[in-house]
């Protein structure tokens, strides 16, 4: 039985490369992105597309439902305000987890945030990936999760 995972950002830099692994490794992968993705980035892994953003209930429903596994990749690294990189970085996981958890099946929830997380107080955007975690964090008991810190990508 092929296994499904959700993946957000997968347009993204490191996202396309989560794609392109899973993808290769066998699994079925479901992308949220905000308009059909190019045919050329996944050329070798074939995705279901849901369009929409993470404000988007339906489309995040659409896109958890049934999947074995989600990888929240995506995030804001640039923003005018405070409130625009919470919006994405820690709302936006919030809307992802409670979809997940209404989704009803538990799937295995991997949260990509940042290094940067360890110290809040450098950034308006190391202070959201941080409230990002804690939003996963707080429902301990509801998914099975992992967070990833990882450093600079260049």
């Amino acid at each position: 039985m092929t296994r499904t995972v959700a993946v957000t950002g997968a347009t993204g830099f490191i996202g396309s490369h989560i794609v392109g692994r899973l993808g290769r490794a066998g699994w079925r992968v479901r992308i949220l992105t905000r308009r059909v993705p190019a045919s050329a980035q996944f050329a070798d892994v074939p995705v279901d597309a849901v369009i929409g953003t993470l404000e988007d209930g339906r489309a995040v429903a659409r896109l958890v439902h049934g999947a074995d596994a989600v990888v929240h990749a995506a995030g804001r690294i640039k923003a005018r305000s405070h409130a625009e990189f919470f919006a994405a970085n820690a709302t936006g996981t919030r809307l992802l987890v409670e979809a997940a958890i209404a989704a009803g099946h538990r799937p295995r929830f991997v949260l990509l945030s940042s290094i940067a997380a360890r110290q809040p107080q450098i950034s308006d955007y190391a202070a959201s990936k941080l409230a990002g975690e804690a939003e996963l964090t707080r429902l301990d008991d509801e998914l099975p999760w992992s967070i990833l810190r990882p450093p600079a990508v260049y």
